[in-house]
């Protein structure tokens, strides 16, 4: 496993013809086999990866959902928001997949094809590196009803 042009970690050799036969399914589609994963490391500094080999659902979101960012609503959207709050589970928090595309130097956030509204103004390094590759820039999007308050929507996303 490569994390930014480093070698960090490797398949034990009793696993690694399962992750072969995934890797490549993956290359034979014409996709890039990339993971999700768990590292550890022990007193002595082995890494230990925490994965499975696995094609990723076409539902579940490419980015790694590492830190939550406020997603500032569209006030013409409110109703999408509420739309989509009222299938809430018990504790009025929805998680769905969700799609980023850069918008006139900020960061949209879209679900079911329309923009619900924007990441806050920041640099996202690893959103830029992620289009820049051609990955898929989805993400989870968690939306959260707020008593006595506005309902809020965060994007859980690689941080940068």
């Amino acid at each position: 496993m490569f994390v930014g042009g480093l070698q960090v970690a490797a398949i034990p050799y009793n696993s690694a013809g399962t992750f072969r036969e995934v890797i490549e399914e993956l290359h034979q589609r014409g996709l890039p086999a990339t993971c999700r994963a768990e590292l550890d490391a022990d007193e002595e500094g082995h890494l230990w990866l925490h994965t499975k080999p696995a094609v990723r659902a076409a539902d579940d979101p490419f980015l790694p959902p590492i830190k939550a960012v406020p997603v500032e609503i569209r006030p013409r959207q409110s109703h999408l928001l509420e739309r989509l709050l009222a299938r809430e589970d018990e504790r009025g928090r929805v998680q769905r997949t969700a799609l980023l595309t850069p918008d006139a130097g900020d960061w949209a956030l879209s679900l079911d094809g329309q923009t619900l509204g924007f990441l806050e103004s920041h640099p996202y390094p690893g959103l830029h590196e992620a289009l820049a590759h051609g990955f898929p820039l989805t993400c989870y999007a968690i939306l959260r009803r707020v008593t006595n308050g506005p309902s809020t929507v965060d994007a859980a996303i690689p941080d940068s």
